[in-house]
């Protein structure tokens, strides 16, 4: 399969991603995110954590596939 870089010109035309990030977090560490997009995914590779949006908080675990659309709590 090959690699696409986020944000690259060369998405194929099927899939409808337009950006990704890759985090690692060490325990205590969060990450902010601004929302960008109608429709969000969070993927939790390993690990686990708190995803907040809004006032709304949920706890999650490696494995996790979270889909957030605009203006919806996780």
């Amino acid at each position: 399969m090959p690699i696409v870089r986020s944000g690259s010109e060369r998405m194929p035309a099927w899939c409808q991603m337009r950006h990704y990030d890759i985090v690692r977090l060490e325990p205590g560490q969060h990450r902010e995110y601004q929302r960008s997009g109608v429709m969000e995914k969070l993927i939790v590779g390993q690990g686990s954590g708190t995803l907040r949006v809004g006032d709304d908080a949920v706890a999650v675990e490696g494995g996790a596939n979270i889909d957030i659309g605009l203006g919806d709590a996780p």
